[in-house]
């Protein structure tokens, strides 16, 4: 009867932190990461802006940023002011130089201001 309770509680918390995080995947964000115009190295990368669609309120916002250098990845995080209704610039996707290294940008977390 213990192996048969370990087992429950087992997939019992397997289900709950499964429907956690498809929660929080869900959540929307006023803010988004959107890319227009091309940079980089030949033109290859696109230009990353961080833009408020909300008119009526300014927002901190933290972007994670993924940066790949030769296959090999690092993380960062940066918060930012923004405007209501602002766009803000974030950077490119590639950078300018050989070997080219790609910035991958996401939204982690946003508060009105």
């Amino acid at each position: 009867m213990s192996n048969y309770s370990r087992i429950s509680s087992l997939v019992f918390a397997t289900f709950i932190a499964f429907f956690a995080l498809h929660a929080s995947a869900g959540a929307t964000h006023v803010n988004s990461v959107i890319e227009k115009g091309r940079c980089g190295h030949e033109g290859i990368g696109k230009i990353q802006y961080l833009r408020n669609s909300d008119q009526s309120n300014s927002y901190e916002v933290t972007v994670k940023t993924i940066e790949e250098r030769r296959g090999e990845k690092m993380e960062s995080t940066k918060t930012h002011d923004i405007e209501a209704g602002g766009n803000k610039y974030l950077g490119c996707t590639f950078s300018e130089v050989m070997p080219l290294i790609s910035f991958e940008r996401t939204i982690v977390s946003e508060s009105t201001k």
